[in-house]
C-alpha cells in the first residue's frame, strides 16, 4: 500500500512538473511579444529557458532535474544534464581515452583525462554549431566554458576522494551553488557567442 502511494504521489508530481513548465514556456514565448522592450541579454537567458522548458516537455527525457535536484557538478553533467548527449559521449569520447591514457598515468589519473576530453570534444562541437549558424569568427568561449567545468568536475572527483565522508555540505547548498555556477559561467562564456550568432533573434522570429 505504501509503494502504491508513494507511486501515485510520484506521477501526481510528475504531472503537475509538466503543466507547470507548460504554463512557463507559453509566458516566455508570450514575453517575445515585446522583445523590442527587453534588454538584448535577458532575451538570450528567457530563450535558454525556452529552449530547455521545450525539450523537457519532449516525451523522450532530455534531463532529469537538473536545477531542482543536482547536488554537484557530478551529479549535474553526469546524471541529469542532457542525458542522451552523456550517454553517447561516454563510449565514444570518455572510455576510449580512459583505457588509452590509463596505460600512461594509470587508471584512476586516466578517468580524470578522459573527463576533460569529453568536455573539451564537446566545447568544440557547440563552437562549430555557433560558427554554423551566424558565421563569425569562433572566440571558442564556448570551449572555455566546457573546459572550465570539466577542470571544476575534475577538482571536485578529487576532493570527494580525499575528503570523503569528513565533510558533509547541506544539500540544499551545493545544489544552490551548482546551479549558481551553471548560470554564471553560462552567462559570462556562453551567451557572448550566442549574441554573435544571432541566436536569440532567430530563436524569437521562428517562435
Amino acid at each position: 500500500m505504501v509503494e502504491v502511494a508513494e507511486d501515485e504521489m510520484s506521477n501526481f508530481v510528475k504531472v503537475w512538473n509538466y503543466i507547470i513548465r507548460g504554463i512557463l514556456l507559453g509566458v516566455i514565448i508570450k514575453t517575445y511579444d515585446y522583445s523590442n522592450e527587453i534588454p538584448e541579454k535577458l532575451l538570450c537567458i528567457l530563450y535558454g529557458f525556452h529552449i530547455y522548458l521545450a525539450l523537457e516537455l519532449d516525451l523522450e527525457p532530455k534531463f532529469n532535474e537538473p536545477s531542482l535536484s543536482s547536488t554537484w557538478l557530478q551529479d549535474f553533467w553526469g546524471r541529469r544534464w542532457k542525458i542522451m548527449v552523456s550517454s553517447i559521449l561516454r563510449p565514444t569520447v570518455y572510455l576510449p581515452t580512459l583505457n588509452f591514457a590509463s596505460k600512461f598515468v594509470g587508471r584512476e589519473m586516466g578517468k580524470l583525462v578522459g573527463v576533460m576530453a569529453a568536455f573539451g570534444v564537446s566545447g568544440i562541437y557547440h563552437d562549430l554549431i555557433f560558427y554554423y549558424l551566424g558565421r563569425e569568427t569562433p572566440t571558442f568561449q564556448v570551449s572555455w566554458f566546457f573546459l572550465l567545468h570539466g577542470f571544476c568536475f575534475c577538482v571536485e572527483v578529487i576532493v570527494k576522494k580525499y575528503v570523503g565522508e569528513k565533510v558533509r555540505v547541506p544539500r540544499w547548498i551545493s545544489g544552490i551553488a551548482t546551479v549558481g555556477f551553471v548560470i554564471v559561467t553560462g552567462v559570462w562564456l556562453f551567451m557572448t557567442p550566442s549574441l554573435r550568432a544571432g541566436l536569440t533573434t532567430k530563436g524569437v522570429h521562428e517562435s
